[in-house]
């Protein structure tokens, strides 16, 4: 998996995307997509996940180093939680979108952040994420 092209932002703690990026993902059947300020991307129900040039993101939250891998892997997540956060897509969708960080950290060889990053973001998904997130209407 090739590393997204950005540019850092608000005092290197924030990515801007410059060209549209990726993902053949796992995550199959669902479709949604954001076109706000901040955020564009659409979900294909054949789990294409296109990101757009300028959506931002923060990268993966707590203490980390943002290594390749781990810039890859949360522009992903970061864009399922949103789907997710803001009702557009049901919140099982979440749950595959962790087990998609975890592989996408696995792919690129990012074992010792894996061991502890992914049970990080499931915990803060199935706590904090799930109170604050819009219910989703099909």
């Amino acid at each position: 998996m090739k590393t997204p092209h950005y540019q850092l932002i608000r005092k290197g703690k924030w990515g801007r995307l410059l060209a549209t990026h990726i993902y053949f993902t796992t995550i199959k059947g669902y479709s949604a997509f954001i076109d706000d300020v901040k955020i564009k991307c659409r979900l294909f129900d054949n789990g294409m996940l296109e990101v757009y040039a300028d959506t931002e993101w923060d990268f993966a939250s707590g203490p980390t180093v943002n290594t390749p891998a781990m810039v890859t892997a949360s522009l992903a997540h970061d864009m399922f939680c949103h789907f997710t956060d803001r009702g557009l897509l049901p919140w099982e969708v979440r749950h595959k979108a962790d087990k998609y960080f975890g592989s996408l950290l696995k792919e690129a060889g990012a074992k010792w952040s894996r061991l502890w990053r992914v049970p990080a973001v499931v915990m803060y998904s199935q706590t904090i994420a799930r109170l604050k997130r819009t219910k989703y209407e099909d």
